[in-house]
């Protein structure tokens, strides 16, 4: 059954300040708050997420292009902090993606590999079912710019293949894979209606109410059309 969650970000020095919306996304899962923490590697790492999960948060987002680029985020701690987050039962939504010079490069199943394998290094077949991975190229967050249906297939579904060549076929169809990067309501259909892509990561677009909610409601109806073409599990 298909859920909308809110990503919010967490403030570790004021948890008693209000949670600052951060992003929305649109997975299927357990509706619950989600919160984006931008914590440093170390010793404190399990204890944060801890302190998330008794907050009352259900999942995190981990490794958005932002924290990669400007605040130290590499392939190895993205892994580490998807360990972390599952011990403490919170549900990572891992992000990968390549930069628009690696596209036009043809790098961006290399950098996707890279990525992926990096940030499932130290998880079981088992805790596939427990997160999602977020493809997001980098050049169309907040950009205006979106991958094209077929852009955004070809990357989901390599993706999901990296899974099953890691892990196994049931691993591959339990994660969950979603599509972000100027996700609007004039894009949402088509590709929502690709069958490697299980949801989307909304950004921008989820600020305006109308906007998200036509964005919810297509993506609802895509999702069940192509289900009950391809008879997939839901």
């Amino acid at each position: 059954m298909e859920k909308d969650v809110c990503c919010l970000r967490f403030d570790p020095d004021s948890w008693e300040s209000k949670l600052v919306r951060k992003a929305t996304l649109y997975v299927k899962g357990t509706v619950r708050s989600i919160l984006h923490v931008p914590i440093n590697m170390g010793q404190s790492i399990t204890k944060m997420w801890k302190m998330v999960k008794d907050g009352g948060a259900g999942w995190a987002i981990v490794g958005h292009s932002e924290r990669r680029q400007f605040f130290g985020g590499n392939d190895e701690s993205v892994g580490r902090k998807v360990q972390a987050a599952l011990a403490a039962g919170l549900k990572p939504i891992m992000c990968v993606g390549e930069l628009e010079d690696q596209r036009l490069s043809g790098m961006t199943e290399q950098v996707l590999k890279t990525q992926v394998e990096s940030g499932l290094a130290l998880v079981e077949a088992s805790d596939l079912a427990k997160m999602a991975i977020a493809y997001e190229p980098v050049w169309a967050i907040g950009t205006g710019r979106t991958a094209t249906p077929q852009q955004a297939q070809e990357a989901c579904a390599f993706i999901r293949g990296l899974v099953v060549e890691k892990f196994n076929l049931e691993a591959s169809v339990a994660v969950r894979i979603l599509y972000g990067g100027s996700v609007k309501p004039d894009n949402t259909a088509e590709l929502m209606n690709q069958v490697d892509i299980d949801g989307g990561l909304v950004g921008g677009a989820s600020l305006e109410v109308e906007s998200f909610a036509d964005i919810i409601e297509q993506s609802r109806t895509a999702r069940a059309c192509l289900r009950r073409r391809c008879r997939r599990p839901g």
